[in-house]
């Protein structure tokens, strides 16, 4: 573990307008976000030359550091039509257009190579 490790951080927003439609519908569209910073992740720090299949430091093996170098952020575009009908019953159609970006989604699982610029599984 790298003796430099931060708590990951996390912001979260959201900005949703609601209207009431003829009809009995309610319609509301939404746009949601979220950022993390210094997310954890496995990096190679002595990695396979592709050009020459020796490691940096041929003495060792796989050195696998986990540091804060990840992070990521998602947006979303939302779409929500309600109707509500008698007895309690409701139908919902709803739609979400969205995009994420991730440079380290699973810590335990994989860990990247910032030098040879291949994921390793």
């Amino acid at each position: 573990m790298s003796t430099h490790i931060l708590n990951p951080l996390t912001h979260q927003w959201n900005l949703d307008i609601q209207r009431e439609l003829p009809g009995g519908l309610i319609f509301t569209a939404a746009y949601v976000g979220t950022r993390g910073e210094h997310l954890f992740v496995n990096q190679e720090y002595n990695p396979i030359d592709p050009a020459t299949g020796v490691r940096l430091n041929p003495a060792l093996g796989d050195v696998l550091v986990r540091n804060n170098a990840a992070d990521s952020i998602y947006h979303s575009g939302q779409l929500t039509l309600d109707r509500k009908f008698s007895h309690g019953l409701l139908l919902r159609g709803a739609y979400t257009y969205s995009k994420l970006i991730d440079d380290g989604s699973e810590v335990f699982v994989q860990h990247w190579c910032q030098f040879c610029f291949t994921e390793h599984l």
